[in-house]
């Protein structure tokens, strides 16, 4: 991740969250490197997969220290987010291109399961 406008100040530390809206859920990505310029970024390679829990939320919070709990209420950049979904790839209708131009009612399509790609 890169971030713009996030200058290091001293004794805070911007971390990199996913969050679940809803359940109220939190995943801490890591923390953000902030450099004079106000360029901040995050380069990281996970050991392990971050757990599917239908995050739709990326948040930049500014913390006192790299590893809290949960996300603090001093929030510096929020984006919303849709997840990666076989199902999201296709539309519901596709156009009726033939005489009529009318949307063709629900149109099934081939699942490809991902997960086993490496």
């Amino acid at each position: 991740m890169t971030a713009r406008g996030l200058k290091p100040t001293p004794d805070v530390h911007y971390v990199l969250w996913l969050s679940q809206q809803e359940g109220g859920q939190v995943y801490r990505l890591g923390e953000l490197a902030a450099h004079p310029d106000g360029v901040a970024t995050l380069d990281l390679l996970l050991p392990d997969a971050i757990p599917g829990q239908g995050w739709d939320y990326a948040e930049v919070t500014a913390e006192s220290t790299a590893t809290p709990e949960r996300p603090g209420p001093r929030r510096t950049i929020v984006g919303r987010f849709q997840p990666y979904s076989p199902v999201n790839l296709y539309p519901r209708a596709m156009p009726n291109t033939g005489l009529g131009g009318t949307s063709a009612p629900d149109v099934s399509h081939a699942h490809l399961d991902v997960s086993q790609v490496r």
